[in-house]
């Protein structure tokens, strides 16, 4: 059966995505081909073709690792010499025995992995660039300084910062990466009993690191008005309490196995920091950024064709310069995470319950990025109840009753949705 283009394999940059098309095309192209008459003389120039395409799209992919500094940049290259090495073997193979049932066997196995492949290293690297696509943007704007060049990142039992810790703030991950890189280079320390003054040494340099960082984080915080800041700035300064004891405890009784631990505690305390507090706070960091420089991208979901075309045209009449699609919940939440996306609009024509879906995805991880839910006047109580039901209220949550125009859209968003972001819009 012939393989087609998935949606769910979209990596969100055109680049790569184009040519991951071709490349499914060609190889279910050629699969299917060999079960035809007269296929067996093309069969080389399909596989060579086949080969320098490979090979001319991972360089693509890794030039844009490199010019990006994507962290997990190894890892990905070593991956396509893997996979480019495979593909010789194969080529070798068949010029040897001729045999056409196990290539094509082959080659299936081969697209299987390269499916595969997308899922577990193209996918993150998608939503790596789009972020240095955005975030640098904004982050240049900021004009913010970095307290040190980030360092490369060891891995020590499992302990590594990966995607899902992304603030999507270029300057916030590059800070979070270099600190728990240090954890872990400090953790591997202690197992080779590294001299005293060396152990001391190392943990003052990483607390005056965790002190700039968190100073970096406060003055955007500040800044930018966010509206938890107390409360952020609260477990900053718990932290650095903690880590001051236990800097303390150590000159007082030099035990290295309970200091060992205690690091692994503030790893661990550290990396469930960024999901508690800086994840929320990076999504409040980009909207904001968003709104001052007038980016009004916006993100807009349908159950219904031709009701998501007459809204795209009603927005676009407001001047959301990006409106872009998502097909279900997974894909809405990885736009939303990505931080680009200022409002979410949910046009609802009969498919009540993928609303309530897709908006349960996203108050899980966030009260206040700010929905649109656009239904029939008629059937708004009965949404709002259905929301309350679910306990998925938010004041970041909009009932905007249909059919809507472009003025009472307009009415809605400067009356309520941008009270929402105030604190922004007074910067």
């Amino acid at each position: 059966m012939k393989i087609q283009w998935d949606h769910a394999l979209t990596c969100f940059v055109e680049a790569i995505d184009e040519q991951h098309k071709e490349l499914i095309s060609h190889f279910s192209d050629y699969i299917e081909a060999f079960n035809e008459e007269g296929t067996k003389p093309k069969i080389k120039d399909m596989l060579v073709f086949l080969h320098h395409y490979i090979k001319e799209h991972f360089a693509t992919e890794e030039q844009l690792m490199e010019q990006n500094q994507y962290p997990h940049f190894e890892d990905h290259a070593i991956s396509h010499k893997e996979y480019v090495d495979a593909y010789k073997k194969l080529i070798r193979d068949y010029r040897q025995d001729h045999d056409i049932a196990e290539l094509k066997k082959t080659l299936a196995s081969m697209l299987d992995w390269f499916l595969k492949h997308i899922r577990e290293y193209d996918i993150p690297l998608g939503q790596f660039l789009k972020t240095c696509e955005s975030a640098q943007e904004t982050v240049s704007e900021m004009n913010i300084p970095n307290s040190a060049e980030p360092h490369e990142i060891e891995n020590l039992s499992g302990i590594r910062w990966t995607q899902a810790y992304s603030c999507f703030v270029q300057f916030i991950d590059e800070q979070h990466q270099t600190l728990i890189g240090r954890f872990s280079n400090y953790l591997t320390a202690f197992q080779e009993n590294k001299e005293d003054s060396e152990v001391r040494e190392m943990l003052v340099f990483l607390q005056n690191y965790v002190v700039e960082h968190f100073k970096a984080e406060e003055v955007q915080m500040k800044k930018l008005g966010y509206p938890r800041f107390s409360e952020h700035k609260i477990a900053h300064e718990e932290y650095i309490e903690d880590y001051k004891k236990m800097l303390t405890r150590y000159k007082q009784d030099l035990d290295i196995s309970e200091l060992q631990n205690k690091t692994a505690f503030m790893l661990e305390w550290f990396m469930n920091h960024i999901k508690d507090h800086d994840i929320r706070m990076g999504f409040f960091v980009k909207n904001t950024m968003l709104l001052r420089y007038n980016k009004k991208h916006l993100l807009l979901v349908s159950d219904h064709a031709e009701l998501w075309e007459q809204m795209k045209d009603v927005f676009m009449s407001l001047g959301y310069d990006k409106i872009v699609e998502a097909k279900d919940k997974k894909e809405v939440w990885e736009w939303v995470k990505m931080g680009t996306i200022l409002i979410l609009a949910i046009a609802i024509h009969k498919d009540e319950d993928r609303a309530i879906d897709i908006l349960r995805t996203i108050r899980s991880h966030t009260d206040d990025f700010p929905i649109l839910l656009l239904t029939h006047e008629e059937n708004k109580l009965k949404l709002n109840a259905n929301i309350r039901k679910n306990e998925l209220y938010s004041s970041s949550n909009f009932l905007v009753p249909r059919p809507v125009s472009a003025n009472n859209l307009v009415h809605i968003l400067n009356s309520t949705l941008f009270k929402h972001h105030q604190a922004a819009m007074e910067v």
